[in-house]
């Protein structure tokens, strides 16, 4: 490598080759300086480059020549450095192309990936870090404050069992939690991000991937990342219905139906609708999405002799309380409610988009129509991160008395709520309900 950094800041095309030529000695070595690789057609067992197809203007082009000269078998070693997935990138670039007669380009790894894959190589990749000490020097003009971003890095584990990009998510929405960054206020910039955490920018955007998944974050192309709007206030009252729950927050309702089948009724299901054990229920399992971020995970069971065919009716009508409504349940009321929190299982986690390190919350509910005749009983979990649960205890005109923890309260209050959004995984349980 030696003859190379000689030659940096030299004319390549004579002085570097000079400089190589007595560097090699008595080596059978020849020296080339030419711009035509046809002749070369599979002379060579192995190629190197080093620090030069970041200059080069038509990378494809380049990648198919090496890939000519090259013998079969043949193995090229390009080494260059990730620059613009270095904090300093975007300063680096404006000084380069003011003071540099050979502009720099602007690529990523994976633009030399896609370039030398589609000119036939199998490609690998190894990334080089520092191993020991960096010099420092006068010059400030590439490191104008190099020692000041480093004292300000962010503390991160670099030798753990964790990913860097799963760390930083972890401090983001930890600063997201805390108030640092406010519903609808902009996150720092990729670069700034880097700079802070001293990564990449392929890091930095596993690390926002990871917290737009998880509902905290959305990204907006060409604006930026932005906090999610805020955790869902999820009011439970005698009458709660999802879909008018988020329109009237200004969230876009939405689902999808991931089974639907018919089933024995198990003992705490019979129990709830009051049907012998075993008998045929419809069992429907669901994921709720709110502006399209996961914030439901139910089952729900249903008498199947009092709902027959309830799937095709569940396809002619928008909602549940629609889809009731053609078997004449025009009304329904919640008769008990049951809420209290635990660590998601791994399927949750994944259909939830949320960490498996991240608590739930759990309700269990049976709905009755107006003769207080049981017609669903459901067991959801959510988010706790992303819900906060109003439990709305006011007791109907049909009802003679509410319990609430065992208490007979003759006049109920008007409104408890219970703040779930920071709950931990120990069990939290509130119930009401309703004598008959």
């Amino acid at each position: 490598m030696r003859p190379f950094r000689r030659g940096v800041g030299i004319d390549i095309a004579s002085e570097s080759v000079a400089a190589a030529a007595e560097a090699a000695g008595n080596m059978p070595l020849q020296f080339h300086v030419t711009t035509d690789l046809a002749p070369f057609a599979d002379s060579f067992d192995v190629a190197f480059s080093y620090e030069v197809i970041y200059l080069l203007p038509q990378l494809r082009e380049h990648a198919e020549g090496m890939f000519r000269v090259l013998r079969n078998g043949g193995v090229y070693y390009a080494v260059t450095g990730c620059h613009n997935e270095m904090p300093l990138w975007p300063k680096w670039l404006e000084l380069i192309g003011n003071n540099s007669n050979a502009p720099m380009q602007d690529r990523s790894p994976q633009d030399y990936i896609e370039a030398f894959t589609a000119a036939g190589f199998d490609v690998s990749v190894r990334r080089f870090g520092y191993d020991g000490f960096v010099r420092a020097t006068k010059d400030r003009k590439y490191y104008p404050s190099i020692l000041d971003a480093v004292s300000d890095m962010e503390t991160i584990d670099r030798k753990g069992g964790s990913a860097l990009w799963h760390q930083i998510g972890e401090i983001l929405a930890a600063d997201i939690a805390a108030g640092t960054f406010a519903p609808g206020e902009k996150l720092p910039t990729e670069p700034e991000l880097m700079l802070r955490f001293g990564v990449s920018r392929f890091t930095v955007r596993q690390a926002l991937g990871h917290l737009e998944q998880r509902g905290l974050v959305r990204a907006e192309q060409g604006r930026g990342t932005f906090v999610h709007r805020g955790v869902l206030d999820y009011t439970l009252s005698k009458r709660t219905r999802f879909h008018k729950n988020l329109i009237e927050q200004g969230f876009e309702p939405g689902g999808e139906l991931l089974v639907h089948e018919i089933v024995p009724a198990t003992e705490r299901v019979a129990a709830h609708l009051k049907i012998a054990i075993g008998a045929s229920v419809i069992h429907r399992r669901g994921v709720m999405t709110a502006d399209g971020i996961p914030v439901e995970l139910g089952d729900s069971y249903y008498p199947a002799e009092r709902f027959p065919d309830f799937d095709q009716a569940r396809l002619r009508h928008p909602t549940i309380s629609a889809a009731l409504a053609s078997y004449g349940v025009t009304d329904y009321e919640r008769l008990s409610t049951e809420i209290e929190a635990r660590m998601p299982t791994a399927e949750e986690a994944r259909i939830l988009r949320q960490p498996k390190s991240a608590p739930l919350l759990v309700t269990r509910k049976a709905d009755a129509d107006t003769d207080g005749v049981p017609i669903t009983y459901s067991e959801s979990v959510w988010p706790a991160e992303r819900t906060t649960f109003n439990l709305d205890l006011r007791v109907s005109t049909s009802s003679t008395s509410m319990e609430r923890s065992g208490t007979s309260v003759p006049e109920p209050p008007s409104l408890a709520t219970l703040i779930c959004g920071t709950v931990a995984a120990s069990e939290a349980k509130v119930r009401s309900s309703r004598d008959p």
